[in-house]
């Protein structure tokens, strides 16, 4: 039987690792497809996907059962607190048994369902999420992940990476590196 899917209201991404897999803290475990989904708490739309959320767990768990202190994958944010609820994806890369390859992560479009163009996608883009939820049991309790398994971009904010060097500016008399000093005046031909 194939596995439900949902679909998360429309929020804003961060730490979006949906095109390569990223490696985990606990190094025993495989790269994971993973992004941090902020929606507005107050949202009409956000708190109808939390209380279908809640209740997917009484139907999975049942409404008595332990709870793990992990059982939800979504929570206020720890910096802007209650006012932004922030949903976690995270999905395990795995590997085809039969070729030894890493399989693909979740399928990405853009606002008009076209494949994704392989740009980083940076802090602050608004995507959709389509998700599987994994139902689990522990000796701490229970609780739910919640497995990507397509997202598209609704509007995209490219990654930028800064560099902190370009804040320089040259220090008369300093020491200059042997590479450069090599090629200051020099011509070069190719």
């Amino acid at each position: 039987m194939a596995r439900q899917s949902f679909q998360a209201p429309l929020g804003t991404v961060r730490w979006c690792h949906l095109l390569t897999a990223r490696k985990q803290y606990d190094e025993t475990k495989p790269p994971a497809f993973s992004t941090e989904l902020l929606l507005p708490s107050a949202d009409a739309g956000t708190q109808k996907f939390i209380k279908s959320m809640e209740a997917y767990f009484i139907e999975q768990h049942g409404a008595k059962a332990k709870r793990s202190q992990y059982a939800f994958p979504w929570g206020p944010d720890k910096e802007q607190g209650d006012a932004i609820t922030v949903v976690k994806f995270k999905q395990a890369q795995f590997t085809d048994k039969n070729t030894g390859e890493a399989k693909p992560g979740p399928r990405i479009i853009d606002s008009q369902c076209n494949p994704w163009d392989g740009a980083i996608i940076g802090n602050g883009s608004k995507l959709l999420l389509k998700f599987q939820i994994y139902a689990w049991e522990g000796a701490a309790g229970c609780g739910l992940s919640f497995q990507p398994t397509a997202a598209q971009v609704v509007e995209f904010v490219p990654y930028e990476r800064a560099d902190d060097a370009d804040a320089f500016a040259p220090v008369a008399g300093g020491y200059v590196a042997a590479a450069a000093a090599l090629f200051d005046d020099a011509e070069v031909d190719f």
